[in-house]
Formats: C-alpha cells, structure tokens, sequence
C-alpha cells in the first residue's frame, strides 16, 4: 500500500511539473504560476529548504505527517531522478470544516495539503504548491473559503523563508 501511494505521488508529481510554467527557464525569474501551481525558486539548497519548511509550518499551527522522499523511492525501484520531496501539511481545524460536513467532504481529495521541493538540472530548488487562483469561481461558498483559507496560511508560512536572503558561504 505504501509502495502504491508513493508511486501515486510521484507520478502525480511528474504529470503536474509536465504541465507548470517552468522558472528555472528565466534566470531573471523568481516565480512562476502554472495552470494550478505556484513556482517558486528557493534561496536555499535542497536539505535546507526542506529543514527550514517543516518548523515553520508547524510554528504556523499545521501538521507535518509526512515527507515524501520521491528520490529515494524511485531510486529502490531502479530509477534515478533528482533530489524532489513532496512535504505533507496538514492544519487540523481546517481539515475539520470539510470533514465534518457531508457537502464539503469530496474535496478530501485535496487532502493533505503538499508542498514539493525538487532540485532542477544546474542545482537551483524550487518549491511548488496549488495555487487558489486557479480555483477562483471553481468552488463557491465554504468550499472556496476553506480553499482560499489553507493556501493562505501555505503562502504567509512560505513568505519569509522565499524572501529570505540566505547566509554567504563559508570559504575556507
């Protein structure tokens, strides 16, 4: 069961990078929006990004269930791909308001919520995630509050860390 939900997530993972704006294309480029992803290049490496991720979003209140190492997956099945983590997020009272009602619980789909870290060719990391202008209009109500609700508290958490200016490394 693992090895089939790892597999999903890597396969979903691949499909939706297939089709995202790509702005490790354009030096000058910060950010990017895809069809329904936000882009984002980070300022710090791959291990760093991930470890500056998980404490910020459990200082803002969300959960951290999983990380997902896609490249230590795919590499025990025989392939090899670059360094891609897709971090699981999850805050609970959130989560309740769809849970709890029977007219909200389909978008359990979208459920937890997931940031990718993933290192493109040339060792610049970008961290992607949904973007909630891409669901503008597509879900009204509650539905698109509690949408709007958790990409807001993804952003405001990843807000500092991608305007952060990371600390000049050491020459020895």
């Amino acid at each position: 069961m693992v090895r089939v939900i790892r597999w999903g997530a890597a396969l979903c993972l691949v499909l939706t990078l297939a089709h995202c704006s790509d702005p490790a294309k354009d030096p000058a480029s910060t950010a990017a929006r895809g069809p329904i992803l936000r882009v984002d290049r980070s300022p710090y490496g791959f291990d760093e990004t991930v470890e500056r991720i998980v404490p910020a979003a459990t200082a803002a209140g969300w959960k951290v269930p999983i990380t997902h190492d896609l490249q230590a997956s795919l590499r025990s099945a025989g392939y090899g791909i670059r360094q891609t983590a897709v971090i699981e997020l999850c805050k609970p009272e959130v989560s309740y308001r769809i849970l709890r009602s029977d007219s909200l619980r389909h978008l359990s789909a979208l459920m937890p919520c997931r940031v990718a870290v993933f290192e493109r060719e040339g060792g610049s990391v970008l961290i992607s995630r949904m973007d909630p202008d891409a669901f503008e209009g597509a879900f009204a109500g509650e539905a698109g509050e509690v949408l709007r609700e958790a990409s807001d508290g993804i952003e405001s958490m990843l807000a500092g860390m991608l305007q952060a200016t990371p600390p000049p490394k050491e020459h020895p």
